[in-house]
């Protein structure tokens, strides 16, 4: 068995730069498909994994995850664009897992907990569309000359959401917890993730989920995925900056269940189906200079999951917004989101909401335009019709919440 590579020592630190031709024996000889080397060298200990090359055909296929627990690892493509990686059809797996894949002693624990871990320069390919069987019947074309995923090809995707596509959280199959994402990121802390893209997948772009701190994901794109552009829970202390999560079929964003003192920035959130922002069971989050254009439902939507104060969207806060959406711009659905404030130092914009404000019985929002000198009283006075701007939206064929445009070749 060849294995040809090279080493490179600087301050203590080992790179592995791996080329595929280098390992092109060894992957015959040992590997269930084309990223089995990048799992032998997470394996091996590498702590710096550096994809060089890319294989004849522009993309690295994979039938399984690749998982990176192991701590101080980095997984980073090299070259003059992202490195290309494709789960293989009939898969039904999640693609890349940060963390541990494996639960842990007790009902909601991973394994172990891994910290200092970076994944650069990447384009992820869930290759949802060849997850399950499909045939022309799945398809019908609009009036807009564009194709359509019908409504029975999208639940029997749905169906398929999670590990094995046979059901979700099945008690006989630990692996079912875990969705099929593009990137999912369990019990870590000190994690970076950037310039990367993730689409097409069976449920989320990118998750984080089992308690993960300190992350910082920048420059992430995700589009075309069933579920989220992005889903957060049980995670704190972490920066999202440039992200853009567009044409999913589900929320640009979701938060629930303790996703809580995080940051987002400089992000674009538009042309989702459902929501701009979703966020439930969540506290202390921000969000400033947020685009969010022609989402089918709210621009930003904030609820309760079980009409209690610890279950709730609390203290939120929004600078410079500019919000464009086929429902409501904003919408609080529980008086329990308490502490909402939304403000902007723009002369030009007084508090971005382009459209309609729909306040549930008993809820308030805080408006300040720190230029402006202007704020609103916070209390439950606020109209439900409320609008600063003109109505301003794009069209947006949202009229069928059971079909999406595809976005990819289907035969």
């Amino acid at each position: 068995m060849k294995q040809s590579f090279w080493l490179v020592f600087l301050f203590s630190s080992v790179y592995l730069t791996i080329s595929p031709n280098a390992f092109a024996n060894y992957k015959a000889e040992l590997s269930p498909d084309e990223c089995q080397f990048i799992r032998d060298a997470i394996q091996n200990g590498e702590t710096d994994i550096r994809i060089s090359e890319e294989p004849t055909d522009g993309v690295y296929e994979c039938s399984s995850p690749i998982v990176i627990d192991r701590s101080d690892t980095s997984l980073i493509g090299e070259g003059p664009s992202r490195i290309k990686i494709r789960l293989a059809a009939t898969s039904l797996s999640p693609l890349l897992i940060v963390g541990s894949a494996k639960p842990g002693r007790h009902i909601g624990e991973v394994s172990h907990r891994v910290r200092n871990i970076t994944v650069a320069n990447l384009e992820l390919d869930g290759n949802r569309m060849e997850q399950i069987e499909k045939s022309s019947q799945d398809f019908y074309q609009e009036s807009n000359g564009l194709t359509y995923e019908t409504a029975s090809f999208l639940s029997r995707q749905r169906q398929a959401e999670c590990w094995g596509g046979k059901g979700c959280d099945l008690a006989h199959e630990p692996r079912s917890v875990i969705r099929n994402n593009g990137i999912t990121i369990r019990g870590a802390e000190n994690i970076l993730l950037q310039n990367i893209v993730s689409k097409n997948n069976l449920s989320g772009g990118l998750v984080t989920e089992k308690h993960c701190e300190n992350l910082k994901v920048v420059g992430f794109e995700s589009f075309n995925n069933l579920f989220d552009g992005f889903a957060g829970y049980e995670t704190k202390l972490s920066h999202f900056i440039g992200l853009y999560l567009h044409h999913n079929f589900a929320s640009g964003v979701s938060i629930d269940l303790d996703f809580s003192f995080n940051q987002f920035t400089n992000s674009d959130f538009s042309h989702n189906r459902d929501n701009g922002v979703f966020a439930r069971e969540s506290t202390q989050n921000h969000f400033e200079n947020i685009k969010i254009h022609d989402v089918c439902n709210n621009g930003v939507f904030l609820a309760d999951s079980a009409q209690g104060r610890q279950s709730a969207a609390t203290n939120y806060t929004f600078l410079n917004l500019d919000v464009r959406a086929m429902q409501k711009a904003f919408r609080i659905n529980d008086a329990t989101c308490v502490d909402t404030k939304i403000e902007s130092d723009e002369p030009s914009r007084l508090i971005g909401l382009h459209g309609d404000l729909s306040l549930a019985e008993g809820a308030a929002i805080t408006f300040e335009n720190r230029t402006h000198g202007f704020q609103s009283p916070s209390n439950n006075h606020i109209s439900e019709n409320y609008t600063h701007d003109e109505r301003h939206l794009h069209s947006l064929d949202c009229q069928s919440r059971s079909q999406i445009p595809v976005f990819q070749p289907i035969f």
